[in-house]
């Protein structure tokens, strides 16, 4: 049997892993596709979470693509899951306030569909949708509000509503609070551009319907 090869000196092993070292392909950077980078901005990133700037504009991108009505709503709703632990869209429809879509804590689809508010009787959603303003405060203890009252289960001791206009016809409104605590430090001028981009994509989705029935 021929001998054993003597192992190569330590210089040499060295050199020859540096050579394989060097041959090894260079990491490639993986461009992610405009879905995972949404998820990135929702989620955060290991420096910690993003910025409601940041999360603005990965949402922007996301409700230029929206092909039906309840994509805005959802992606509006989301947006607002690190700020507000109840939220609500309700639409208004033949002088009502009806409830639309709803997330977080116990809040079922059934009594966010219960809720109707007669637009000529005193509410928040009244006061804002007249001046496109923005409440922020306790919830009045109007007998409009039993409906919404009835869908949250706990009264909030704080609450924000913003209006979603087309031009200057309020066409939805966004609500939200934190349950039985204040709402603290809530983005509100973000909120409030966020309020304008879906009205944007609302009117978006108008176009596109009407393009498709040409």
């Amino acid at each position: 049997a021929q001998p054993a090869a003597p192992a190569p000196p330590p210089a040499a092993a060295a050199g020859a892993s540096r050579r394989r070292r060097r041959r090894q392909p260079a990491p490639r950077f993986i461009e992610l596709n405009e879905e995972d980078r949404a998820l990135l901005y929702a989620q955060g990133t290991e420096e910690g979470e993003a910025s409601p700037e940041a999360r603005l504009a990965a949402c922007a991108e996301a409700l230029q693509k929206a092909d039906i009505r309840d994509e805005i709503a959802d992606l509006v709703l989301d947006f607002c899951a690190p700020y507000l632990s109840r939220r609500l869209l309700l639409f208004r429809r033949r002088k009502r306030i009806l409830g639309w879509r709803g997330e977080g804590r116990d809040l079922s689809f059934v009594a966010v569909r219960g809720i109707e508010i007669a637009e000529d009787q005193p509410s928040v959603f009244q006061n804002v949708g007249r001046g496109l303003g923005v409440w922020r405060g306790p919830l009045p203890p109007f007998p409009a509000h039993q409906s919404l009252l009835l869908a949250l289960g706990e009264p909030p001791k704080e609450c924000i509503v913003l209006p979603i206009a087309l031009g200057e016809r309020v066409v939805c409104y966004l609500y939200g609070d934190n349950g039985g605590e204040e709402l603290g430090e809530v983005p509100v001028e973000v909120l409030k551009r966020l309020a304008r981009k879906a009205a944007v994509a609302f009117e978006l989705l108008i176009l596109k319907n009407k393009i498709r029935m040409l």
